[in-house]
């Protein structure tokens, strides 16, 4: 078989020293990482979310004969059901990360058949789970008869070359560079507008922000949304305020606040790597709607992404018109889903068809 597969299904064996210097490797060497493939963010991630879900890694490094070698970082989380119990197959992170792509490194002139790899991560796997579902992989990655489009769009904002948040304006509609001067008036006429980025000597401080102001605020604004507020969903703020406690003195997490004659009024949340911002966790204060804060929030971090020379901006899932009216570039990734080749994994797959 073309694909051998090692795998680390205890957070100790995840954590060992030696397979840690491995995931480290492939970070070096690989030409797709990601911020949601940092160990301190997954470490975050399984102290926090996955002991709430009661997740068990499945942490595969799966090696080709060509060379190629591909970090999976997935984990088994149990679901009731009304028909069976499931184990399903899921990335680390969830929906709270932004892609599901395994760390992949590839010899230069390689090229994967990934389908041929998608079918046989499906057989290793079987005794363990009783279906899978990856949402948000990468098309170079997402090939064969299990993927499928993901149904939602990840733009991402290229500022490479860019002198100036003016000259980003100039690509984008008349409406919406007229829009963007003209809600920085409204608000800057009534107070003193600036945006406040926080970094290791003032982590103290954005943590008391964010219990008081940013949790509040984000769930106001989940609270609108058919799903309800991420906020209730268990170990999710715990996972939040890890971020930001390791994160931002680490530089791999970004936390901002807008702030009008010093009171913030609207927050950022997100992941910062090599490869730029990761547009994440959003929200303002309900009291200030009228005035776009969010829209101006976002605004300002691409004007502070071009000064300091970030070259895009991953706005991540969604593809909101506040969003796309910068005119972003679309991913296109897909989702990859099956059913595990057993016997529970085959009612479950009819059992699902006869109630889609």
């Amino acid at each position: 078989m073309s694909w051998r597969f090692e795998w680390r299904r205890t957070w100790d064996a995840v954590w060992a020293p030696t397979f840690q210097d491995t995931w480290a490797g492939l970070l070096a060497t690989s030409g797709s990482a990601h911020v949601f493939h940092q160990p301190d963010v997954v470490r975050a991630w399984a102290g926090t979310r996955a002991a709430a879900l009661d997740a068990d890694p499945l942490v595969g490094l799966a090696r080709h004969q060509s060379g190629a070698q591909a970090l999976l970082l997935w984990v088994v989380v149990p679901y009731r059901g009304r028909f069976l119990p499931r184990r399903v197959l899921e990335p680390i992170g969830g929906s709270l990360f932004g892609y599901h792509d395994p760390l992949v490194a590839v010899p230069a002139g390689e090229r994967i058949d990934w389908p041929e790899f998608w079918r046989a991560a499906r057989r290793e796997v079987r005794a363990w789970c009783d279906q899978a579902l990856f949402r948000f992989v990468d098309p170079r990655y997402a090939e064969g008869a299990l993927s499928e489009p993901c149904g939602e769009q990840s733009p991402v904002l290229d500022l490479s070359g860019l002198p100036d948040l003016e000259a980003l304006l100039e690509r984008c509609s008349r409406s919406h560079r007229g829009d963007v001067h003209r809600q920085l008036r409204r608000l800057s006429d009534v107070g003193a507008v600036s945006l406040w980025i926080a970094d290791a000597a003032s982590v103290d401080e954005a943590a008391a922000d964010m219990t008081t102001r940013f949790i509040p605020a984000l769930d106001t604004g989940w609270s609108r949304k058919p799903s309800g507020s991420i906020v209730g969903h268990a170990g999710v703020v715990e996972f939040l305020t890890r971020v930001v406690a390791e994160g931002v003195p680490a530089g791999w997490a970004h936390y901002s606040a807008l702030r009008l004659s010093g009171t913030p009024i609207a927050w950022h949340l997100g992941f910062h790597d090599g490869s730029g911002l990761y547009y994440w966790m959003p929200c303002y204060d309900a009291q200030w709607e009228n005035f776009s804060p969010g829209k101006i929030l976002l605004t300002l971090l691409i004007q502070h992404a071009i000064a300091h020379g970030w070259p895009r901006i991953h706005l991540l899932t969604g593809g909101q018109p506040y969003k796309l009216a910068w005119q972003p570039t679309e991913l296109h990734l897909r989702a990859v889903r099956w059913h595990a080749p057993t016997w529970r994994g085959a009612a479950l797959a009819c059992w699902d068809a006869l109630h889609r």
